[in-house]
Parts: structure tokens; sequence; C-alpha cells
């Protein structure tokens, strides 16, 4: 699924670049922008799906700065909550499963191109991703996580992501903006967390949101 999106966005960097560097200079947008996104995330992983489910919505504040042509860099930030059920490890003997919260805030910055048609803005490219996974056990015994109630185990993982998207002008300034985003962060089986530790945090997600151009 991943390779498939990567293939997309390879696709569609060679089609703006070629258009960039053909096109007319209106062709080619010269802008700086801040979009706000809402998405649905669908992880990759099956043992993360197990945990806490096949959907994610999270919230997402990006920037972006033109360069030159139709290449532009962003910066952003990601924020994401799930809750689910899972054994915790540590203790070797089996036990009832306790409720285990998620928190994910991700850091992402990359670069991409675009192509201007109209009123329409078309997008690809791709970046790094660094997150902070904050798993908290609520009302997992102390001899089961070997810390107290309320238990939180933190991780920091770095990642890649690649992204597709196409944006309309709603006004000289606002424009409704969706994209379709592939990423894949590497996981330790076994190191952290519960007893059926995902090997990618990563998946497939798609936002829509506002995009204010300065």
């Amino acid at each position: 699924m991943l390779r498939s999106l990567a293939i997309v966005v390879l696709a569609g960097l060679a089609a703006p670049g070629a258009a960039a560097a053909q096109g007319s200079p209106e062709d080619q947008p010269r802008e700086n922008a801040v979009s706000v996104s809402i998405g649905l995330f669908r992880p990759a992983d099956d043992a993360f799906r197990r945990v806490y489910g096949s959907r994610q919505v999270p919230f997402s504040v990006d920037a972006s700065r033109w360069l030159w042509g139709g290449v532009s860099v962003f910066a952003g930030v990601r924020h994401a909550r799930a809750s689910g059920q899972a054994q915790p490890l540590g203790s070797g003997v089996a036990r009832e499963e306790n409720t285990v919260r998620l928190s994910t805030l991700t850091g992402r910055a990359g670069a991409f191109v675009s192509m201007k048609r109209a009123d329409w803005v078309f997008e690809a490219g791709g970046g790094a991703t660094i997150g902070r996974y904050t798993e908290t056990w609520p009302d997992a015994p102390a001899e089961v996580t070997g810390a107290q109630t309320g238990a939180r185990v933190r991780t920091t993982r770095i990642g890649a992501l690649v992204r597709v998207g196409a944006g309309r002008s709603i006004s000289r300034r606002l424009a409704i903006v969706g994209r379709v985003e592939g990423s894949f962060v590497r996981h330790a089986p076994g190191r952290q967390g519960n007893a059926t530790v995902p090997r990618n945090l990563g998946g497939l997600e798609s936002t829509v949101g506002m995009l204010l151009r300065f």
C-alpha cells in the first residue's frame, strides 16, 4: 500500500517538475501558507490495529515556504490519541488485559513540488518525521507495570512520509486542501509498552482542512 503511494508521489514529482520547467510563471505557485487539517489515519501494522483499533482522528498544522519554481519546503506538527486493551510487559505472567492509552505528537519536515491550474493547486512530496509516543496504563496494578498505577511509557521514533495533495481556492487567500499521506515509522518489537508491540507505527492517512496564503 505504501509502495503504491510512493510510486504515485514519484510520478507526481515528475509531472509538476516538468511543468515548472516548461510552463509559464503563472503556473507556478509563489506563496507561503499555513494549513490546519483533520484526518483519518489507518495504522499499517496488525498489532497496532489489534490494540488501538483501525482508525484514528489526528489533527495537524503545517507551514510551507516557497523557494523557487514549483518547489516549496514544509514543516508541521501532528497530534493523535487512541485507546485500547492490552497486557503490559514485564510480569511474565498471563493476566487480564488493561486499558492503555496512546498519545502521539509528531514533528515533520520536507519538500514538495506544486503545479497551479486555474483555482486548483496540485502537490506531491515527502520528508522525515520525529514522533514522541506516550502509552499510559491508567488502571494496571503496580506489580504488572513495575511502577505506580497510571504508569507511562515514552519512546521517540524517526520515520519517513510521502504525500500527495490538492487545494482549491475559495478566496484570494483561503483554500480548501486535501492530502493523502503514507508514513513508515520503524519500532523495535518487545521493547516498549504491551505484549504485541507493532513493528511499524506508521500507516495511511487522508486529511482535509483550510489553508491560508500570505
